[in-house]
């Protein structure tokens, strides 16, 4: 990370149409966010590295089928998180 570059809080949800799509989506979202549930990453990226994420979802993703949605969160201590039901992490798909 570059000193001085921002970090935002972001959401991505990846609706892909066709499962083989949804593990390519899903491993290259991987890399940058952390799981949460489904089709849903989370995290804090830098402007730079979610440009790069994106031109990889970009190269990977038919615009035809998939969809996927970012979330920018301007300010994350103004956003509370409420989980109904059980909470999902990665871990806990494989055990």
């Amino acid at each position: 990370m570059n000193r001085g570059e921002s970090i935002s809080a972001v959401s991505i949800g990846a609706k892909p149409l066709i499962f083989r799509n949804s593990l390519i989506l899903a491993a290259t979202l991987g890399k940058y966010l952390t799981w949460t549930q489904n089709s849903l990453f989370e995290g804090e990226i830098t402007e730079g590295l979610l440009k790069q994420c994106m031109a990889e979802i970009a190269s990977k993703a038919n615009p035809a089928v998939d969809s996927i949605y970012v979330y920018r969160i301007a300010n994350p201590k103004h956003i509370k998180k409420v989980i109904y039901g059980i909470e999902k992490d990665f871990e806990s798909m494989f055990l």
